[in-house]
């Protein structure tokens, strides 16, 4: 079997991986905050419309933010005080490239220095992964282009698709709309900051320094899933259960079950074939694609028995 020697580092002047959290930006200017907030939204984008799913459902993440800030968002026939231009986009943002080596055989080590060795079977493969850029960027003006404030917000990671970074970019959008940042700030948005503040709702205080955000993921996943499993217990009474058992299983990053055959926490097997099969059909409807956690998802519930 392969043997990994060296991890992967950075040959070019590129982006390296995103493992301590998300890269983000954000650049915002304040002129003035307006007295009157009535708003109409101008779409900026020419390849899509204001009818088309990724825009209403980035609007549907904008409102409250919006609404918080005293802004109240109306059709265009309607009288408005300001214009709200709407932009945003993914674009790919260089690449990072690395390599790693591996024991390719069972060639002798030669000697390497006074403390190493050196394996005549060595293989190194190279790779280079994409990077891109998500943005989101709006601009309040009267109806003369006077502008009052703007703010642009961006994400760098490997993934191609605006949709997988919008709550992370509203995050920071809720953060420095209406403000100045004073200067383009760029850092890393932390998993945990990002779990506590924005999925749990939790304020600082609340917070705790010891979140490690894919344990509490799958935590919030397991317990997601037995609520909906407990609520449906007679779909599983049906499968002639014996006695609560506790059971591990594996979970696709598409909410399926790649296979089934569930243990108990002593690694046992105790359902019959045709009761996996029942089990099987019952559970899978109420799976969804696991969020922030590796996968497949070994995750562990208790189902209900006569």
């Amino acid at each position: 079997m392969f043997k990994f020697l060296l991890s992967v580092f950075l040959l070019t002047a590129c982006q390296m991986p995103m493992k301590d959290g998300d890269l983000m930006s954000v650049d915002a200017y304040v002129r003035k905050i307006p007295d009157a907030k009535k708003a109409v939204l101008r779409l900026e984008n020419k390849d899509v419309t204001d009818k088309d799913l990724e825009v209403v459902t980035l609007i549907d993440g904008l409102r409250p933010v919006l609404s918080e800030k005293g802004y109240t968002l109306v059709s265009k026939a309607e009288a408005h005080d300001i214009i709200l231009n709407l932009f945003f986009a993914v674009r790919q943002n260089g690449s990072w490239a690395g390599k790693y080596s591996f024991d390719s055989g069972d060639a002798p080590s030669m000697p390497y220095g006074e403390n190493d060795t050196y394996r005549a079977d060595m293989t190194t493969l190279y790779f280079r992964n994409k990077v891109y850029k998500k943005i989101l960027r709006m601009t309040a003006a009267d109806k003369n282009g006077n502008q009052f404030w703007k703010i642009s917000v961006e994400k760098e990671d490997e993934k191609d698709d605006f949709r997988s970074a919008q709550e992370q970019l509203l995050y920071l959008f809720e953060k420095f709309v209406e403000k100045d940042s004073r200067f383009r700030i760029t850092g890393r948005l932390t998993r945990s900051e990002f779990g506590q503040r924005k999925r749990k709702g939790l304020s600082a205080a609340e917070s705790a320094e010891s979140y490690y955000a894919p344990a509490e993921n799958r935590n919030d996943y397991e317990r997601h899933l037995q609520n909906k499993i407990n609520a449906n217990a007679a779909a599983f009474r049906a499968c002639g259960l014996n006695g609560k058992t506790q059971f591990y299983f594996d979970v696709s990053a598409f909410g399926t079950l790649p296979s089934f055959n569930p243990l108990t926490s002593a690694g046992i097997k105790t359902l019959t074939s045709e009761q996996a099969d029942c089990v099987a059909k019952a559970i899978e409807p109420m799976l969804e694609p696991p969020e922030g956690v590796e996968t497949p998802l070994n995750v562990s519930i208790f189902l209900p028995s006569e």
